[in-house]
């Protein structure tokens, strides 16, 4: 073959790729100097959970929202979905809309780092303004769906759940596409690991700590025993004695909890110190039979985390 007719089936086959380039270019939904953009994904059924946030003001938790058919993964970096607030009567409205996605890695998506992300909208919300507004329920709305959800808010917990009766007949429940029977299934709790309820948040007093020793089975009467009279002594005052229905939110906790109405502790509870040492009675096992004694254990604690 001629160098001529190579050459000229080259030129041919680089100028099919330049076009098909440019045409993905022209109906490519991605902007052409890869800023972020919007774009509907479609959320369907979505999974709601509470929890506070050390950073924020006491009085304040987040309304956490988030698509529950799962993770998405790709080249671009999705960040996390847009939303808008309103209040309309007793209910407090939240609006999911589109979410940002950063492009920039797109041209090259044969190199790109496929990241399993996981999309949120994290809506900031105050107790006070809440109770103050009297609300009574949260809508929750995106394009696929709108469901009203029961809010139960006073100054010791929010809990969030089904819509009542009279909810339902007030046409606040818009059912799921598909779904004929019924809408309670458009918003459900998220479910996060070790937690009861991640739909119900109590609002702790100032200066709550959680009490832990690592390793120890919390369950044991004897170590019950032993940091309640610890924590008596340190003149820490037991969340039972001030929220009288209170129950720990985790499945299974290792912490039991406490108030320092003195402050006196405060900074060993900031930095996850030790509070002092408490003995516990043991068995030593040896082959001539088993031994009583004694160990001597640290003390910890530390503020409460987003769920605990």
């Amino acid at each position: 073959m001629s160098y001529i007719i190579r050459t000229l089936i080259l030129i041919t086959i680089l100028g099919t790729f330049l076009d098909a380039a440019s045409a993905h270019a022209q109906t490519s939904p991605y902007e052409d100097d890869y800023l972020p953009f919007s774009e509907d994904l479609g959320l369907g059924s979505l999974g709601v959970s509470l929890f506070r946030d050390p950073d924020l003001m006491p009085e304040n938790f987040v309304v956490r929202v988030a698509p529950r058919k799962g993770s998405i993964s790709g080249c671009p970096t999705f960040k996390n979905f847009s939303y808008e607030t309103s209040y309309a009567s007793k209910t407090f409205k939240i609006e999911i809309l589109g979410i940002s996605v950063d492009n920039s890695e797109f041209p090259y998506y044969n190199s790109c780092r496929n990241k399993v992300q996981n999309p949120v909208a994290d809506i900031v919300v105050n107790k006070d303004d809440l109770i103050e507004r009297g609300i009574e329920q949260l809508n929750i709305v995106n394009e696929d769906s709108s469901q009203t959800l029961e809010m139960i808010i006073d100054e010791q917990m929010v809990t969030l759940g089904p819509c009542d009766e009279e909810c339902i007949q007030s046409g606040l429940i818009t059912l799921f596409p598909g779904d004929k029977k019924t809408g309670t299934n458009v918003v459900k709790k998220q479910a996060v690991y070790g937690v009861k309820n991640p739909m119900k948040l109590w609002f702790y007093p100032a200066e709550t700590m959680l009490l832990y020793v690592p390793g120890a089975k919390t369950d044991s009467a004897q170590l019950q025993k032993k940091v309640r009279g610890f924590a008596k002594h340190m003149g820490l005052t037991p969340m039972e004695d001030i929220y009288l229905d209170f129950k720990s939110p985790l499945v299974k906790s290792d912490y039991f909890y406490y108030v320092d109405e003195s402050g006196k502790y405060s900074d060993q509870a900031d930095n996850g110190g030790t509070l002092g040492m408490i003995t516990l009675d043991k068995t030593a096992f040896r082959l001539n039979g088993d031994v009583p004694t004694t160990e001597k254990v640290q003390v910890f604690a530390r503020r409460p985390g987003a769920y605990d």
